[in-house]
């Protein structure tokens, strides 16, 4: 999966329903196995803070007892010392902010015009769109010149046909301007995963403390804990699935000059504006990225918490806890934007080209040792014929070992002994290793 290895996931799964609540496990099962980005990367993030959570003292999924309505997905007691608490789990990603999905929209209408006129030449095509600037009474906000209604008028249509099917694709590009659209259209020498093909200038951006989707998304979750008992403490968990602006939490903004609106900025006004209804929220990042760290860069993996609370007392007690807590997940294997972009490419599915565990050969003069290891998944997916030979030679038999076997076996090796060297439950991979020894079947005599 996205942030955590499969093995681990099904896990998490057998660890949190061993005998009840069979409603909530196919509930997260059904979306784990989803192929849509907004349901499976949710489900997975729901479920690692649920066994997180889970040794906690009266712990309960989905409380039996809550008080009619759709019930919040915890209920806790000693997260906060002397109080029990209810937590809602919920995840926001980029999608509106960046304009990717008008983008998206507008691309595809062009490659539909492109293939029309050229058979499956809208798939090679990369598109860079414009900003405007307008002045919305108090401040200049910048808009992506993609259209959420786009319709190709006749005189693109033309545009189009004369371009792709001209000689002049390859080298120049082609610039729209319709209706509001501007964008650059290029044709690149290779294939584009979709939402891989679209950009533009303007990073992702929020110019309303309330009309966003992190906003929106913290009142419909609300909305589900308001009514806890008295004396319950109400908690709202945010993770981050590819947001840029919520990972501006982890590094230093700077507006630089331009009026805008960070999580920040909008998650205190969420708690000034519900205040009596709830008492936190906490954002959960995936760290996972090279940081300048002096000289030179370092790869960092962790999960990051950042807590807002009004009450100064309660977020230090909660913080503590929760950052003690957060330790008990491994570290995440990409971070959110990469998670989303390689889930919409069905590279994560439990039938995809995982990424094997890297082959080496080991070889002790001192103990006479000799051996070779290679991914158990790489062949098994040869055996199968998932991959030809040229790839299982490229990742796992290259030159180096088959330079290092050929030797062996020049001086009367063969292989001896194979063991199975399992990697554990963080990863997906094991590794098979073939231990080689002198044998008279391969040698002169002595």
């Amino acid at each position: 999966m996205a942030f955590f290895s499969r093995r681990r996931i099904q896990s998490m799964i057998n660890d949190l329903f061993p005998e009840t609540n069979d409603s909530k496990r196919a509930d997260i099962v059904q979306r784990l196995n989803n192929k849509r980005v907004d349901q499976c990367i949710p489900a997975e993030i729901e479920l690692s803070i649920l066994w997180m959570l889970k040794d906690l003292d009266d712990f309960e999924v989905e409380p039996h007892w809550w008080p009619g309505g759709k019930k919040p997905d915890v209920y806790v007691g000693e997260l906060i010392p002397r109080r029990s608490s209810v937590i809602e789990i919920t995840s926001v990603s980029d999608v509106s902010t960046s304009g990717e999905d008008v983008m998206d929209r507008c691309a595809t209408a062009i490659m539909k015009i492109a293939d029309k006129y050229k058979r499956g030449s809208g798939n090679f095509l990369d598109f860079f769109f414009g900003e405007s600037r307008v002045y919305n009474g108090s401040y200049t906000v910048r808009e992506i010149c993609a259209p959420s209604s786009y319709s190709p008028s006749r005189d693109v249509d033309e545009q189009i046909r004369e371009w792709i099917t001209s000689n002049n694709s390859d080298k120049a590009p082609l610039i729209l301007r319709d209706q509001g659209l501007v964008v650059r259209v290029k044709k690149i020498p290779y294939k584009s995963p979709r939402y891989s093909n679209i950009r533009a200038s303007r990073p992702p951006r929020i110019y309303s403390e309330t009309n966003n989707p992190i906003y929106s998304t913290l009142s419909k979750k609300l909305e589900q804990i308001v009514h806890a008992p008295a004396g319950v403490c109400r908690f709202i968990f945010l993770a981050e699935v590819g947001s840029k602006v919520l990972m501006s939490l982890h590094h230093e903004n700077s507006r630089e000059g331009e009026i805008y609106f960070t999580a920040e900025d909008i998650i205190w006004r969420f708690l000034s504006d519900k205040r009596g209804k709830i008492e936190g929220v906490a954002v959960i990042l995936p760290i996972n990225g090279y940081e300048f760290a002096g000289r030179p860069y370092v790869l960092n993996k962790f999960w990051k918490i950042v807590l807002f609370c009004e009450d100064e007392c309660m977020e230090k007690k909660l913080l503590r806890n929760l950052n003690w807590l957060i330790k008990k997940l491994p570290a995440p294997r990409l971070s959110g934007h990469n998670a989303r972009s390689l889930t919409r490419q069905h590279a994560m599915t439990h039938n995809s080209k995982l990424p094997y565990l890297s082959s080496f050969i080991c070889s002790n003069k001192i103990e006479g040792k000799r051996s070779y290891k290679v991914s158990s998944r790489l062949l098994m997916d040869f055996l199968c014929k998932r991959i030809s030979e040229n790839e299982f030679r490229d990742r796992g038999l290259n030159d180096q070992a088959q330079i290092f076997l050929e030797n062996l076996r020049s001086k009367g090796c063969t292989i001896s002994s194979i063991n199975l060297s399992k990697s554990g439950l963080d990863e997906d991979d094991d590794l098979i290793e073939f231990n080689f020894e002198e044998d008279p079947a391969a040698s002169k005599f002595k």
